[in-house]
This record gives C-alpha cells, structure tokens and sequence, in this order.
C-alpha cells in the first residue's frame, strides 16, 4: 500500500521583500512577431460524454506548445496534419500552497515549480540527489500570488529561465509581463513610508492581433511564444546582447 509523504518547504528569507512597491505599469513598446501556421494546431476534442466541469477544465488547459530542455529558444507544436513541426530563434538582437506553473531553469535537474506564498509566488528547484535538503528556494515574485489571483480569464502561466521576468496569459488576446524590481535613473520618494524608493517593478501588456483562443504559452530568458489556432506569436521581452 503506497502512503503519501510529506515534505518541508523552507523559505530563503533574504529573496523575500516585504516593502515590495507594486508592479508599475510601464509602457514601453513589446516587440511582437506573428508567424502564419501552414496547417491548424492539432486539439484535442471532448467526445459527447465528456461533459464534465473537470473535463473542460483539463482540456481547455492543456498547453499545446512545448519548450526545448536543451535550447530555451526552440519550440514544438503538432499540427492537423500530424506533423510534429519546430520554430527556433537565432539569438541575435531583433528573453496546501496554491500551486501556479512549472518551468525547467536547468535540464540537468528536475522541473521547479512555483507556488503561491502568501501574497508571493515563490519558486522550487527540486534536488534529487539531497534527500534530507530536496527543496531550494531559488527566486521570488514579489506580490504575484495576489495578482494572479485577481485575472480571472488567465490561462497559462510561467516565467524565465533566468527568472527576470513572469508572464500569464488569458485565453484570448492579453498577455500580462512582471518583470523583476529594476534599479531607476531617478530615485523616488514614497512619502506614505517617508523613503527614498531605488527600485521598480514593471508590467506590461501585450494585445495579440487575433481572435483566435490561446492553446499554448512557454517563455524564456529573452522572448515569449504564443500558439493560437492559425498563429504562432513571439513576444521580444528582454535583449541579452
């Protein structure tokens, strides 16, 4: 008889930040590249009795983009044809705990995971080799646990590679950026706490040119893909170079 384990998850202090300013929206421009399918993405349908709210539920979240573990800017999809078909970019300059999103940070360990703490969304890289130690906090979202709570159309969530930036998506149109609190060019004064404030966090959104609903949502250091019917999006986030 197998009996379920328990498991001890030890928050890292020091990637906590409990005077977290908020997500300032920002308006910069998000370079976005649309890429026309030669044949429809491959869905899954429900059959006639599978009517459930859990089967539309596990359907109509299944993500039908996929990331390669070994290069972050390549990914896969399957079209109607049955073709398993491949999109890579060069790099070159042109990015009891509610669990939110998985993500492989680095394909020699296991998948991390992100789950909300409080208000936070915290991130877990997995170690199997340190069975008394197996759980590593390694990044923080400040304040992305509360907001991720208030989209209720979201769909897919995840985050970089490199941790920089997170994203969410909703099932049509919209996606939403949380980059990491960045230092600024000029320093602000909060005068409610009657301090000087170094850093922002930035949100930006994105407005995809389609009505067609979003089947899959992966990202990485750099860049965002976004899978709709007829379409493949690519969102250019971050420049490395």
């Amino acid at each position: 008889m197998e009996v379920a384990a328990n498991c001890s998850l030890r928050v890292k202090r020091p990637l906590l930040d409990p005077r977290f300013e908020g997500y300032k929206l920002s308006l910069e421009p998000l370079p976005c590249y649309q890429l026309e399918l030669d044949a429809a993405v491959a869905e899954v349908k429900l059959r006639d009795d599978q009517y459930t709210l859990e089967h539309m539920h596990a359907f109509g979240m299944y993500n039908y983009l996929h990331c390669d573990s070994w290069y972050q800017d390549s990914v896969y999809y399957i079209d109607t044809l049955g073709r398993i078909m491949n999109l890579t970019v060069m790099l070159v300059n042109l990015g009891s705990n509610q669990y939110l999103f998985s993500v492989i940070v680095d394909p020699k360990e296991m998948p991390c995971f992100c789950l909300r703490h409080d208000v936070d969304a915290l991130l877990w890289q997995p170690h199997s080799s340190k069975q008394d130690d197996m759980w590593e906090h390694i990044a923080t979202f400040n304040a992305l646990g509360y907001v991720q709570a208030s989209k209720r159309d979201k769909k897919f969530f995840a985050c970089a590679p490199n941790y920089s930036y997170a994203a969410l998506c909703e099932c049509l149109r919209r996606v939403f950026i949380y980059r990491q609190p960045a230092p600024m060019s000029t320093v602000l004064y909060n005068r409610k706490e009657g301090r000087q404030v170094g850093q922002v966090a930035k949100q930006q959104v994105a407005s995809l040119e389609t009505n067609d609903p979003i089947l899959g949502f992966q990202a990485t250091n750099e860049r965002l893909f976004v899978l709709t019917t007829k379409n493949l999006f690519l969102i250019k986030v971050n420049t490395e170079n």
